[in-house]
């Protein structure tokens, strides 16, 4: 779950995007934190300008989820 990477995302935002097989998330700023504490990484702030998911629900054991990030500054 990307919620615990990332500061301020509710559950209830992505209802109803992922069970169309799309999420599209803007300006997320990353949890430092939990990063530091599950990777060895420091960081002192990360942000994502956009992050898109895919997840092709229908052929899901023949198709690969796809996920791209743009504007990745930590």
């Amino acid at each position: 779950y990307i919620g615990k990477y990332v500061i301020g995302l509710k559950r209830e935002e992505l209802k109803l995007s992922w069970w169309n097989g799309f999420i599209t998330l803007l300006n997320l700023e990353l949890n430092t934190k939990t990063l530091e504490e599950e990777f060895p990484v420091k960081i002192s702030r990360g942000f994502i300008r956009k992050l898109d998911v895919k997840i092709p629900w229908a052929s899901l054991l023949t198709s690969s989820m796809e996920i791209e990030v743009t504007g990745l500054t930590v």
